[in-house]
């Protein structure tokens, strides 16, 4: 396995993540890099962002849960 390559998906998937949180109005960009200052950049502290936001444990079940809004 190439590790460089694992970090980069592990990577591009939180970045993916905190576009999810700030274009989904969930969090502001100085509320995620608030958090993931203090707690760091990974999966459990964007999925704790979104449990203290919404109620939601993680993305997928936001994404189950809450109807698609088309403009």
């Amino acid at each position: 396995m190439d590790k460089k390559i694992i970090k980069t998906n592990k990577s591009n998937s939180l970045s993916e993540y905190y576009d999810f949180l700030y274009l989904n109005h969930i969090a502001t960009e100085d509320e995620i890099q608030l958090v993931t200052g203090i707690y760091g950049w990974n999966v459990e502290t964007l999925n704790d962002i979104l449990y203290y936001k919404t109620g939601y444990r993680d993305k997928e079940q936001y994404e189950e849960c809450e109807p698609c809004i088309e403009d």
